[in-house]
């Protein structure tokens, strides 16, 4: 005979995404997802999600459940990044750019006056993280250094794909100094496996909402066009002749901003829809749609299989 079930319900910090197949949890307070399959025997099942802390015990009482607000994206003049190309110049031949990266020689070069117009327009704007781009950013130190006097955001990164940082080691320094923090990586797309899953849970609940790669976010090309992404194709204008706080007042970018796993190919059927990553500029060029499922995955949600 089977053990008695015990009445139980998840655990306040812990949530439930329904997958095709399986199911996950998402355990906020600990950073860690659990891939559940529905098969086996539940009283198994049971006892581990209760040694696990997944699940508590109650007598019919249903406890509180935490939930971040993510309402700041929505009422007030926030993004979640903004991404500037300062220069599309790089002395380096990096097989990784090419023409993702418009490192090329005489590529445009960000201007002063067309930086002060950026700041002009996003001084009421809550910048989460302000993302310095290129070509090779590390040639530009003295308009990095200028966007930080003027540009307000509560981080700054300088964005890269190789940059070959090994023989860029002085400007590297000069950069630490400011404050600004080195990332040679501008999209992990390509590496999408359970183990790299987002584990934030403000991410986890945003991701809901809006896109994880897209979703409040404003890219502003060397000569002052506006995109969604550095890489879209899209521009919604000119910030010489464009305001972007009536662009994101007018709800401009929502059509890029808005577009979830949920309305995705394949993956509005994966448990790891809101704790995945993404990009629509891949997918939309490898199969000429905004919602088909990225090339980089290969979880398959009918089978409950990495393929």
């Amino acid at each position: 005979m089977g053990g008695r079930r015990v009445n139980t319900k998840l655990s306040p910090f812990v949530y439930k995404v329904k997958g095709k197949k399986n199911y996950l949890l998402f355990d906020s307070l600990r950073g860690l997802i659990y891939n559940i399959s529905p098969e086996g025997c539940p009283y198994e099942l049971e006892s581990q999600l209760i040694e696990n802390e997944l699940v508590i015990k109650t007598k019919g009482v249903i406890p509180f459940k935490f939930r971040p607000n993510i309402e700041i994206y929505k009422l007030k003049l926030v993004l979640k990044e903004l991404q500037l190309r300062i220069t599309g110049n790089c002395f380096f031949d990096c097989p990784e750019c090419g023409e993702i990266g418009k490192c090329k020689k005489g590529a445009t070069d960000i201007s002063k006056d067309l930086l002060d117009i950026i700041a002009n327009q996003v001084k009421y704007v809550e910048i989460q993280s302000l993302s310095i781009m290129g070509g090779n950013p590390l040639l530009k130190l003295e308009m990095v250094e200028y966007i930080k006097s003027k540009i307000i955001a509560k981080n700054y990164r300088i964005m890269c794909y190789s940059c070959k940082i090994e023989e860029l080691k002085k400007e590297k320094e000069i950069i630490d100094k400011m404050g600004i923090t080195f990332t040679d990586l501008i999209c992990d797309i390509g590496n999408i496996a359970e183990e790299n899953m987002s584990v934030n849970v403000m991410e986890f609940f945003f991701n809901q909402e809006y896109n994880p790669c897209w979703g409040s976010k404003i890219a502003i090309d060397s000569n002052g066009d506006i995109k969604a992404c550095m890489w879209s194709g899209k521009i919604f204008g000119n910030v010489r002749e464009t305001s972007i706080s009536n662009l994101i007042f007018t709800h401009k970018f929502d059509e890029f901003w808005k577009i979830t796993k949920d309305e995705i190919e394949v993956c509005k059927d994966c448990e790891f829809r809101y704790s995945c990553s993404d990009c629509r500029v891949i997918a939309e060029k490898e199969s000429g749609s905004l919602h088909s499922k990225t090339l980089f995955c290969s979880y398959c949600p009918d089978t409950g299989e990495w393929l």
